[in-house]
């Protein structure tokens, strides 16, 4: 519809151009060369091409802009789908990347657990820090891991104990890494077992006991009421 549009434009453009130079040279007076025949072509003159040319520019130079546009944003796009989607995303590897990345974020944190177990004294700091890191990553997946997995809807009024048992899970796990300054060893295998747990109870959609042993009392110990409030 644009193009007929466009090219409709152009041809009523260059038809009024053609009017205006059949009028033009039927007014003025004939020169030497109409008059004998030598150069007829030139009684036209230039400027009834340059509407055509101007609207054809335009054409051009919108339908590049469109063409730009395109390539950048389909691409912003599709990783918007993929990385941020839901198990309702209409692409299945969205689907399957946003339901297993808390898998793969445990698993990451757990090997630096394990690293840092094994780690001298010289190097147990920074194995430390790496564990803090990972440990935070996750447990940002572990707030939203009921919409990853993409059981229950958005609407549905099971996502309100949803979100306070992800939130007590997490305390639970900030407790156990408060221990890390006390009893290193202890914590992080204390650590481990339990994101272990929580990867196990998430791959078999158990959303709502990622812990077993969570109750209010963490929230307390923890001081990490914030973790609930936000979610």
């Amino acid at each position: 519809m644009a193009g007929r549009l466009v090219a409709a434009l152009v041809f009523s453009e260059l038809a009024m151009g053609l009017d205006r130079a059949v009028v033009s040279a039927a007014v003025s007076p004939a020169s030497p060369n109409q008059t004998t025949g030598t150069a007829t072509g030139s009684a036209l003159p230039p400027a009834i091409l340059q509407g055509p040319l101007l609207l054809a520019g335009c054409a051009l130079l919108a339908a590049t802009i469109a063409a730009l546009v395109v390539m950048v944003a389909a691409p912003v796009a599709g990783f918007v789908v993929v990385w941020r989607g839901s198990a309702s995303s209409p692409w299945r590897s969205g689907r399957w990347v946003t339901r297993y990345r808390l898998v793969h974020s445990t698993a990451l944190t757990i090997r630096a657990c394990t690293a840092a177990s094994a780690a001298s004294a010289d190097d147990q700091p920074q194995q430390l820090r790496e564990v803090a890191r990972r440990l935070a990553v996750t447990s940002r997946l572990i707030e939203r891991s009921y919409r990853d997995a993409g059981s229950v809807r958005w609407h549905s009024h099971r996502r309100k104990s949803l979100r306070r048992h992800a939130g007590l899970v997490i305390a639970k796990l900030r407790v156990v890494e408060s221990r890390l300054d006390t009893d290193c060893d202890a914590a992080l295998r204390e650590l481990a077992a339990a994101l272990i747990t929580v990867c196990d109870r998430y791959v078999h959609g158990r959303v709502g006991a990622l812990l077993g042993c969570v109750s209010e009392v963490d929230l307390d110990v923890s001081r990490s009421t914030s973790w609930v409030g936000t979610i």
